[in-house]
């Protein structure tokens, strides 16, 4: 018997989990963003998960269910080791992680590299990772960028805004693009070996109906043979047995003659 907490913490995982999948479905049918997926982290991110003892990346994969590289830029390295020691443990996970190249400037805040990197269709196609509220409000106005962010001890990838949605609906459908020579042909092939491998469990060969049906009948006219030999026929007589004749020359069972 489970506790009606544990069942509905059950139900919680199951229905969070489906809405994931919806939402990386989303955006791999609409903005083609697919695995594996690369993650920008911000300062603020790396700094929570420190603070919460989360693995970034093994969190990252769990949530996305695939591979994951987690990245950073220059820009957040420097800005961390400005923060002081605070920030030294994040700064130390942050140097360990691979980096990204963004067109920033010294004078640009991180927050603008960010959104610059991100702009016009999410070119790169990352997924961005941030606690820094007024990026996240940025964020949700673009169409095509997936938000992380923690949420009670776990990463949690954000729904597609009502915003994405509709310029998703809008976008004009990509003409469908015509199969070359090439790809006909091997089309083609693919089918006719689809087409000429037989299922090996009908292989067997069937009898012929002509040959059944003969052998069906002679087995019935010997079944029919058979029992006419076997009861007598009407009208005949059952025949007496003769026994050997004697010394005397009648047959055993005759009658004696008078000697006169």
């Amino acid at each position: 018997f489970r506790p009606a907490g544990a069942l509905r913490s059950t139900a919680m995982k199951i229905k969070k989990l489906k809405r994931t999948r919806k939402t990386l479905l989303y955006l791999q049918t609409v903005h083609g963003i697919r695995p594996p997926y690369t993650v920008l982290c911000d300062g603020t991110f790396i700094q929570a998960s420190i603070v919460q003892r989360i693995a970034i990346k093994d969190e990252l994969e769990k949530v996305l269910g695939a591979k994951v590289i987690v990245a950073v830029t220059d820009a957040i390295v420097s800005e961390l080791r400005k923060l002081g020691e605070a920030f030294e443990p994040a700064a130390i996970v942050a140097k360990r992680l691979q980096r990204i190249s963004i067109a920033s400037t010294p004078t640009r805040v991180i927050a603008d590299g960010i959104i610059a990197a991100v702009g016009f269709g999410n070119p790169m196609k990352l997924f961005i990772a941030t606690e820094d509220e007024k990026l996240q409000a940025r964020l949700r106005k673009l169409g095509a960028v997936p938000l992380l962010r923690l949420s009670r001890g776990a990463v949690v990838i954000e729904r597609a805004s009502d915003v994405a949605v509709a310029a998703a609906e809008q976008a004009e459908p990509q003409p469908k693009r015509t199969l070359l020579d090439g790809e006909k042909q091997a089309l083609r092939l693919l089918k006719r070996r689809r087409l000429a491998a037989p299922n090996p469990l009908s292989c067997k060969a069937r009898k012929r109906p002509a040959q059944a049906s003969a052998g069906k009948s002679g087995q019935v006219q010997a079944a029919a043979k058979a029992e006419a030999d076997a009861e007598p026929r009407a009208g005949s007589r059952p025949r007496k047995r003769q026994r050997a004749r004697g010394k005397g020359g009648a047959a055993d069972g005759a009658a004696p003659t008078d000697a006169s």
